[in-house]
């Protein structure tokens, strides 16, 4: 009966997939819950089915619109207690509420990134190894080729790997915060990248773990148990955590896996160990397919009327009270047809990479 009160969140993605298979193993009757969206190239409708059914599980999934986003984000932010770092609070949130009426407990996939190695990141600063990485990165510095971009200019590793690793460009920041200084923002954080690990790759990984993680988890918790319901995390048990990084795995994290699409050499080459365990399980074609994470179609809903009504009528009245911000600069971003025009990078998609993601958590 213990295990038949605990759930899976479900994206449909190969993390929280294997979390829901493993636990279908105890619980022949799992409940698993998943957010859907109208727009085909976000959701994941068509993996998260094909997981369910395979594990025959019951589903639950909730449709997301942009009037629904907009309406949950000021009920998301009261819970979160503090401004929404990722657009997917209001998934969670929602998600979370429908998993109250059935169960009080539910199993998510969120860690596996920071503990295998999943972030494309992770890819750009170990690909050839240090010193050709180095000379790409030089390389990238001096021309202007674009793909080299991805692997960072600074010479030295450390910082070139912080500054993998911001949301949003510094120009932009400088633009609409006048007093930002990245020199400062650097200082602070390869202090704490420096003093992680006994390597580079363990300064990296425990870097990841100290930093971004923390509000990934903060976010998890806060928003399911807004409808008391916890959140578990099993791939960040620390004894599990020890195994992996005792494992022979370890090392292969990030082996480069050549392939002729370059897209799939970066799916392939972050992750390892645990993609090939998907992949006996869900097949190549599911667990190596192209994966955006728990994406939002943030150019759609932020082009809607109540977006621009709360924008205008909440958030600048609100930022007049701080001198922070060039509210002059931020509204120019705004109404900036390029900062809503949507940009997939090699990685991510615009939430975490585009000036649009940062006018989002400042509502």
């Amino acid at each position: 009966m213990l295990f038949r009160s605990v759930g899976c969140q479900l994206s449909g993605g190969t993390d929280s997939s294997l979390i829901t298979y493993i636990a279908s193993k105890n619980n022949p009757d799992l409940k698993t819950f998943s957010i859907i969206f109208e727009e085909k190239e976000f959701s994941e409708e068509k993996y998260i089915d094909y997981v369910s059914n395979k594990i025959n599980s019951t589903q639950y999934k909730n449709l997301i619109l942009a009037e629904d986003f907009l309406n949950l984000f000021e009920t998301a932010t009261y819970h979160l207690d503090h401004p929404i770092c990722h657009p997917s609070t209001v998934g969670v949130w929602t998600l979370s509420e429908n998993a109250s009426k059935y169960l009080k407990v539910l199993l998510s996939g969120e860690g596996a990134d920071e503990i295998f190695g999943g972030y494309g990141r992770y890819f750009y600063s170990h690909f050839g190894g240090p010193y050709i990485n180095k000379f790409i990165r030089y390389l990238a510095k001096h021309t202007n080729i674009k793909k080299l971009k991805l692997f960072g200019d600074y010479s030295d590793r450390y910082i070139n790997y912080i500054s993998n690793t911001f949301q949003t460009t510094p120009f932009f920041l400088k633009e609409i915060m006048p007093e930002f200084s990245l020199e400062n923002a650097l200082s602070r954080r390869l202090k704490i990248l420096k003093s992680s690990g006994n390597n580079f790759r363990e300064a990296i990984f425990d870097y990841e773990i100290k930093t971004y993680l923390p509000a990934l988890l903060i976010r998890q918790d806060k928003m399911s148990m807004a409808h008391t319901v916890e959140n578990r995390v099993p791939f960040l048990g620390r004894e599990f955590i020890s195994q992996i990084r005792n494992s022979t795995h370890y090392k292969y994290m990030n082996k480069i896996s050549f392939n002729l699409k370059p897209q799939q050499i970066i799916t392939r080459s972050t992750k390892a160990p645990l993609k090939k365990y998907c992949s006996n399980i869900f097949g190549k074609e599911f667990t190596y397919r192209s994966k955006y994470g728990f994406g939002f179609p943030l150019d759609r809903i932020f082009s809607t009327k109540k977006a621009n009504e709360m924008f205008n009528d909440i958030v600048l009245p609100e930022l007049s009270n701080y001198d922070l911000f060039d509210k002059k600069k931020l509204r120019q971003k705004w109404l900036s047809p390029e900062t809503k025009k949507r940009d997939r990078s090699e990685e991510h998609t615009s939430e975490l990479q585009s000036p649009m993601y940062l006018v989002c958590r400042l509502l």
